[in-house]
């Protein structure tokens, strides 16, 4: 299978792959851009348990694809508040926040820089 991004870890993978197919609660943008593509997901422990079925249809191919082993601990790291953003070369970038709120503000400034680049 060919790799969507570059990433820095197995988590940043399988983030942008579920944002990459429509899990982000909203996204913006285009890779060409100074933000690049930008998109905004809050996962909770209930989205991401191993009995989630929609969620584990959705991410089972891409974790056999790149031998990401499944499981509690690797669920658990895809709870929180995150910002994934794609660059033209491909590269992927995650930030975790520790709120929902701060999540928001920084993605309402990346959408701000975004609009004016856009013009």
């Amino acid at each position: 299978m060919a790799q969507l991004g570059k990433y820095s870890s197995d988590k940043d993978n399988i983030l942008h792959f579920m944002a990459t197919s429509d899990w982000a609660n909203d996204s913006f943008g285009n890779v060409e851009a100074p933000t690049g593509y930008v998109w905004r997901m809050t996962n909770t422990v209930e989205d991401v348990q191993l009995s989630n079925t929609e969620l584990t249809s959705l991410i089972g191919e891409q974790l056999q694809a790149y031998s990401i082993e499944d499981g509690q601990q690797f669920r658990s790291s895809l709870v929180g508040n995150f910002l994934i953003a794609e660059d033209s070369q491909g590269f992927v970038s995650v930030t975790e926040y520790p709120t929902a709120a701060l999540l928001e503000q920084a993605y309402d400034s990346l959408q701000a820089i975004y609009e004016d680049w856009e013009g």
